[in-house]
């Protein structure tokens, strides 16, 4: 340990920040390309997203939840329909970032390429991206040494009250649906712009929002986007739901306040639905999908125990071993040697 804290010292003598030099430090540890840990450590410099609140040596390589991390305690606290934040970065970052409420992204500079489960896409300057809650890793890559987004956050029910969801839809189940901005909508951002820090403008602020929606629906000459919508509202079953979000809980207790029950209730619907308890679905659930990730992609085991929701690297490998008697690293080594051995023969 003491040979990774100079190591540490000595990269933030030499123009790394805070969060660089500790990641870095530890990147052989981790299985991480020394590229890598630095990109992913970039945004927690200064605090995390340069909020000068929690310590960048503190955060390394962890996690950033919004809107929560963007908040202070007062905006916590008033826990209102929407919440808007311009997001700007001067270098190219990686962000493990866990969204707690529905979002709409605006890309104004620069480019976002986002992983979420078995999706990627990149949302380039003058697009726009609706996600709905989950666990996505977000690479920020700048353009003209800038890059700058519109992020509104809105919640379930400020959606459910959307006249988008007064008819009953098919679900659309993809994390996310994506757009180009045109000139109409283009000036509702503007105004949305100049208006988001007085807070005499809150209601002008919410009809803005509601509007570009309807802009985005009018757009969508598919139906996709309002079957999108409709995939946020209550109304939708609670099997599909489970089956959908299931990765981006950390635990049972989230998964309960996020299908607004009680764990004793989720846990009854959970053995009538599946047989099983929550916890042992759940978990079963992510380490499948983990293994067929691993043989399929070539993200990092880092990204992939992230994108699967567990709670930290230690956890993913702890549980994935004692499913399958291997950690994951030397489960996909062993998988692309019989893998090649295969294709050898024929």
């Amino acid at each position: 340990m003491e040979n990774k804290r100079e190591k540490a010292m000595k990269l933030f003598e030499t123009g790394c920040n805070c969060s660089q030099a500790v990641l870095l430090a530890f990147a052989e540890d981790f299985g991480l390309e020394k590229e890598k840990a630095a990109a992913l450590s970039v945004p927690f410099g200064g605090g995390m997203s340069k909020q000068g609140k929690t310590c960048g040596c503190l955060s390394a390589g962890g996690i950033m939840r919004v809107p929560g991390n963007f908040m202070n305690e007062e905006e916590k606290g008033r826990k209102a329909d929407i919440f808007l934040k311009t997001y700007v970065e001067h270098e190219s970052s990686k962000i493990y970032t866990k969204v707690e409420e529905n979002l709409l992204v605006i890309v104004l500079k620069g480019k976002k390429h986002l992983i979420y489960q078995d999706f990627e896409t990149t949302i380039s300057e003058g697009e726009y991206a609706m996600f709905r809650k989950g666990n996505y890793i977000m690479n920020q890559i700048i353009s003209d040494h800038e890059y700058e987004s519109l992020l509104i956050f809105m919640s379930d029910d400020f959606l459910n009250r959307s006249d988008t969801l007064k008819e009953k839809q098919e679900c659309f189940h993809v994390p996310f649906y994506q757009g180009k901005m045109i000139p109409h909508m283009k000036n509702e951002v503007d105004k949305i712009h100049k208006f988001m820090k007085q807070e005499e403008y809150q209601e002008i602020i919410q009809l803005k929002i509601r509007e570009l929606l309807i802009y985005i629906q009018n757009q969508d000459k598919t139906g996709d986007f309002k079957r999108f919508l409709y995939s946020f509202s209550s109304d939708e079953d609670f099997r599909n739901s489970v089956y959908r979000n299931y990765m981006q809980y950390q635990n049972v207790a989230e998964m309960a306040k996020a299908l607004h029950m009680s764990i004793s209730t989720l846990k009854r619907k959970f053995q009538k639905h599946f047989g099983c308890s929550p916890h042992l679905w759940m978990n079963e659930k992510k380490l499948e999908k983990a293994v067929m990730l691993l043989d399929t992609s070539d993200y990092s085991i880092i990204d992939i125990g992230f994108i699967c929701g567990f709670s930290s690297l230690s956890t993913f490998m702890g549980q994935f071993k004692k499913k399958y008697g291997v950690s994951p690293g030397t489960y996909r080594k062993e998988s692309s040697l019989l893998s090649a051995g295969k294709k050898s023969k024929v």
